[in-house]
């Protein structure tokens, strides 16, 4: 039972004379180009999916070699005479570049929220309370209405400007 419906776009419709049976039809073809549309996205969605994967195992095999060289290259470079180091930093100079070895430095990480506390009794000079306004708009949104494009609060009469702005949706047609 898989007939097929057509439309033709181009074609003007007189919704005055549109007869029950002609509208059943287009809801018919809408039905159908959501399945189709559907079907599509699947489709799409399997080969993102089977691209994804492929990228993933190539990007994990380039990034072991990767791994494998750097620290190859990171030995070597730790054996040569010429290699210069600084306070932070080992360098060793090639024709095709450098070979840079971030030396380990030991550093102070940012505390975590939960002991702000804790800290704000040693050094509460260095702890600043922020205090961040917040509107409930579920609840607020309720005490408003729009008359003649304007904002009015429903208890007291009174015409809200410059606070809010109107916001209108675009009519949405959906057949299901």
């Amino acid at each position: 039972m898989n007939e097929e419906l057509e439309f033709n776009i181009d074609e003007e419709v007189d919704v005055k004379t549109l007869e029950s049976w002609k509208v059943d039809t287009y809801i018919k073809i809408i039905k159908n180009n959501n399945e189709d549309l559907q079907r599509y996205k699947e489709i799409l969605d399997k080969q993102i999916e089977e691209l994804n994967s492929k990228f993933e195992d190539k990007k994990n095999k380039i990034d072991k070699e990767n791994r494998y060289l750097l620290v190859t290259l990171g030995q070597f470079a730790k054996l040569q005479p010429s290699l210069k180091t600084t306070k932070t930093k080992h360098k060793y100079t090639s024709l095709q570049g450098n070979i840079e070895i971030k030396r380990p430095v030991p550093k102070v990480s940012k505390p975590e929220k939960d002991t702000y506390n804790k800290i704000k009794e040693l050094y509460p000079e260095f702890v600043e309370e922020v205090k961040e306004n917040k509107v409930d708009w579920k609840d607020l949104k309720k005490k408003f209405i729009i008359q003649s494009g304007k904002i009015f609060d429903k208890e007291t009469g009174e015409q809200i400007k410059d606070v809010f702005s109107i916001e209108i949706n675009d009519e949405e047609i959906t057949v299901k």
